[in-house]
């Protein structure tokens, strides 16, 4: 109960080389759409984390969360094409 488990290095190469493996195996097209929504979920995150919500930082307007919704919206226009 409570045990932590440690890797050794020589396990955390195997241990990654494993999920590359995995990875490999998947199609390109998997791939790429896997990659597309992780970067997706991150910008999306990004810009809810940009919203003013704080007394000092909403006299910033939106302009922070301006550029992180750019990109968000040149991503999701180049996925839909």
């Amino acid at each position: 109960m409570g045990e932590v488990f440690l890797l050794s290095a020589k396990n955390k190469i195997s241990a990654i080389m494993q999920i590359g493996y995995l990875f490999k195996e998947l199609s390109t097209k998997k791939r790429n759409f896997i990659m597309h929504l992780i970067l997706l979920i991150i910008l999306i995150l990004l810009l809810i984390g940009l919203l003013p919500r704080w007394p000092y930082s909403r006299e910033w307007g939106y302009y922070p969360s301006g550029g992180v919704g750019l990109i968000l919206l040149i991503l999701i226009i180049l996925l839909l094409v």
